[in-house]
Formats: structure tokens, sequence, C-alpha cells
């Protein structure tokens, strides 16, 4: 074997080896990662947001949704009645989020804060194999005295006196008197 052969076998093993190192590692990156946080609302910052997201560079499939204890989002409409936590998502690509009202804090605001909710996620990566993570969802982080009330009903509140201004204006005005003079 000359010395040409010899390199040649040499870089091709040197290339095999790195595609192989290549294809591990890109595997890797490719997995799934569910990520869930809780936001506020950008239009209301008394009501909270779920939202969940696949930070992962993989696809996640079968994505399963459980929390404990069941947490009621409003009046006898409990999270997992939601179709997310019913029938959950069945492919669920990187970079998607998904935003789910969660609640709006005044409403039973100790109930809130004394009982976090934990809410488990199972999913899969594109070979089947499973993942499971726990998030708690923890809303002391308003503290102990309840939030000011919504803004909204403040300013409804506000509408409702204007309304009410203009009508007695409104009433108290007398009819405008017109008397036409013909020839």
């Amino acid at each position: 074997m000359d010395i040409y052969q010899t390199l040649s076998l040499f870089f091709l093993c040197v290339t095999a080896i790195a595609t192989t190192v290549y294809a591990i590692l890109s595997w890797k990156l490719a997995q799934p990662l569910i990520s869930l946080m809780t936001e506020m609302d950008l239009f209301d910052n008394l009501t909270m947001d779920l939202v969940i997201e696949n930070v992962g560079s993989g696809i996640a499939y079968d994505v399963k949704f459980e929390a404990v204890p069941d947490f009621e989002i409003i009046h006898n409409r409990f999270l997992s009645q939601t179709g997310l936590f019913k029938n959950g998502i069945a492919y669920f690509p990187p970079h998607q989020r998904i935003k789910l009202y969660l609640t709006w804090m005044p409403s039973n605001y100790q109930k809130k804060i004394e009982n976090p909710i934990t809410i488990t996620v199972k999913y899969k990566n594109s070979l089947k194999k499973s993942y499971t993570q726990n998030f708690i969802v923890d809303f002391t982080l308003f503290g102990e005295i309840p939030p000011p009330g919504n803004p909204l009903s403040e300013v409804a509140k506000s509408l409702e006196k204007i309304e009410s201004k203009f009508h007695y204006v409104h009433n108290d005005l007398n009819p405008i008197r017109v008397m036409i003079v013909t020839k």
C-alpha cells in the first residue's frame, strides 16, 4: 500500500467519524423541551394566562397535561375541562406557543395563593422516547395582599358617571323655541 492509499484511507476514516459525531449531536440538539409559565394578560394585569411553549428544537408528539389539584378557572369550569387538558396536542412543533386563559386574580384570591397547582406535562420525541415534566404554578408571588381592583371596572364606573351627568344635563335643557314669521 503506498502513501496515497494510506492518506485516502485515513481521511475516509476521519470523515466517517466526523459525520457520525455530527449526526449524534444534531439528533441530541433536535429534542423537544416543553416550557410552561403564567403570564399577565396584556390588557388586564389582573388576568393570568397559562403559556405553553416548545422551546426545544425538536417536535413534541402526543403532549398530555394534568393539573393537581384541578383548578377552577371560572365559576364551575375547571382546567381539566378545557380542550387542551382534555385532548392534549398531537403535534407540537418547535417554538410554537399556546396561550390559555387561567384566572382573574381577585376572584377567590386567598384560595389561589394557599393552593399551588402542579401541572404535569407528558410528551414524546420523534423516536418515541417519553418525557415527563412537573411545573408548579404558585400564585404567592402576588403577595398576601389582594391586588387592586380591575382597571376595566374603574373605566366602566367612570363611564356610568359620565352617562348619568349627561342625562342630567340633557333633561335640564329646555327645547329651543323657534318662531317662524311669514308675510
